[in-house]
């Protein structure tokens, strides 16, 4: 199924293998180029075909849903998971087809990696869409690999990892303009992190990685949003630009003082009569010198460039472009294609395109909710190998 993943028994994590040298590498090269040339042609020939056979994109509704289902899946992060995970779309007040619906997403997971994560992700609409809560909850127990920080750091430099971590991201946000969804507001981040032991010889082991022994970080900052999409779960068009700036320090309870900048900018650009092209540009800035390794902004995993482990690149500041077509085939199901491009950097003058990190990928889609839920495989080649996504939800 993927040429260049390998189970690594020793740590119970999978490795992505990098190419190898002489005719084996050649081979292998061409395999790589043959499957991709194979997805990314059928994915090109499809919208004529798409446009004849697909349902109609998702309608909004004024229906309250609630789904649950087994989830079974797997990333390079984790291997294969197992566990449950479902949605709540409701409504509060009156309604119409046009109210967006409030919802409430969780899941619970255990992984083939001996990890187990819980999460919980309501966002909220009270009067009309005049105020949100936004939220995102999660703990786990996640073993992971650390591959250093930096912009280059080499696959060798892997070293396992295993935290125990809570994460709360809270957002209050107030409409600013009538009649337009445009907010602004606060965002209120919390997090605890402890690990077990750490392998010797490693980065980590020795106290020199800040954050390596632990603690906690806490702060708020203001956060702006303006979205216009015509569906919050499957947009086909509009836009959704959120910019959120969090300051932590002991006065807010944090082990770790430093102040974090995020910029989220989306655009949907609908094409033909039911293809989507959908746009994502994201910068992260973190200065102060006292900043965690877990709070450094990350590549890789199923939202920040697929195709590269989750984490495979961090540093103080990050900036990333990813492009996506998307293109309805029958009934429920739908086809991507999706290129990307990311770089990390110790300062945003180190952000420049003289390194960038690159990966290109297919996949399907396949909605299970009135609403627009999605389930996705996804399949993504960065430099290191290449890496298969199955899990719910967009990556953007």
């Amino acid at each position: 199924m993927n040429l260049y993943h390998e189970d690594d028994e020793m740590t119970g994590q999978i490795e992505v293998r990098e190419f190898s040298t002489g005719s084996a590498r050649s081979r292998r090269l061409r395999k790589l180029a043959s499957a991709l040339g194979f997805l990314l042609a059928a994915t090109a020939i499809l919208p004529v075909w798409g446009q004849a056979q697909a349902e109609n994109p998702p309608q909004p509704s004024a229906k309250s849903e609630f789904i649950g289902f087994p989830v079974v899946y797997r990333t390079p992060e984790t291997r294969w998971a197992g566990g449950v995970a479902g949605q709540w779309s409701f409504f509060i007040g009156k309604s119409t087809p046009q109210t967006r619906p409030s919802s409430i997403q969780f899941s619970g997971y255990y992984t083939q990696n001996k990890q187990v994560i819980f999460t919980a992700k309501p966002e909220v609409y009270f009067g009309d869409e005049g105020f949100i809560t936004s939220g995102n909850l999660e703990i786990s127990r996640y073993p992971g690999y650390f591959y250093g920080i930096g912009r280059d750091t080499p696959a060798a430099s892997k070293e396992a990892y295993n935290p125990l971590q809570t994460i709360l991201d809270e957002q209050a946000l107030l409409r600013i303009v009538p009649g337009k969804r445009v907010y602004f507001g606060l965002d209120f981040v919390y997090e605890h992190y402890s690990f077990r032991p750490f392998a010797p010889g490693g980065q980590l082991v020795g106290g020199d990685v800040l954050g390596s022994a632990g603690g906690t970080v806490s702060g708020f900052g203001p956060a702006f949003r303006w979205d216009t999409r015509d569906n919050i779960f499957y947009a086909h068009s509009g836009r959704f630009w959120q910019v959120n700036f969090v300051l932590c320090g002991p006065g807010m309870g944090s082990t770790y003082k430093f102040q974090r900048t995020k910029v989220d900018l989306r655009e949907f650009i609908p094409l033909f009569s039911s293809h989507t092209l959908a746009l994502q540009a994201e910068f992260w800035a973190v200065s102060g010198s006292n900043v965690p390794f877990m709070d450094l902004p990350i590549l890789g995993g199923d939202h920040l460039l697929r195709g590269y482990y989750k984490g495979r690149f961090r540093d103080k500041d990050l900036t990333l472009l990813q492009a996506e077509y998307r293109i309805p085939v029958w009934w429920r199901f739908d086809a991507v294609a999706f290129v990307g491009v990311g770089q990390v950097a110790d300062t945003i003058a180190g952000l420049d395109f003289k390194s960038l990190h690159a990966a290109v990928g297919a996949g399907l889609r396949f909605r299970i909710s009135r609403q627009g839920t999605m389930i996705r495989v996804d399949v993504g080649w960065g430099k290191d190998g290449s890496a298969i996504y199955l899990t719910a939800g967009e990556a953007y």
